[in-house]
């Protein structure tokens, strides 16, 4: 094929003929910023790093680098676009 097809609905999508929209979706862990004490920085952190480490040991590196951090990008054509649009989180079934 001389180009790429819509990621939802297989339409082909010829480069540079064609319109067509890129979806980009990046999914990481949210953090909030805490306030460190002294007293968090001088305790012992050692049981905890260990429990962490015990909980990680089981898990392939892909599916704990996904608890962290995956990205997506999908290619669709207008219509695929226009539903895409109307309601990106489609409703739990």
């Amino acid at each position: 094929m001389d180009g790429i097809s819509c990621d939802r609905c297989g339409a082909a999508l010829l480069v540079g003929t064609d319109v067509r929209y890129v979806v980009s979706i990046d999914v990481r862990a949210a953090w909030d910023v805490m306030e460190t004490t002294r007293e968090e920085l001088q305790r012992d952190h050692s049981a905890e790093i260990s429990a962490l480490l015990r909980k990680l040991e089981g898990m392939d590196a892909a599916a704990a680098e996904r608890q962290v951090h995956c990205a997506f990008r999908f290619d669709l054509c207008p219509r695929c676009q226009r539903e895409y649009v109307k309601g990106p989180l489609p409703p739990l079934k």
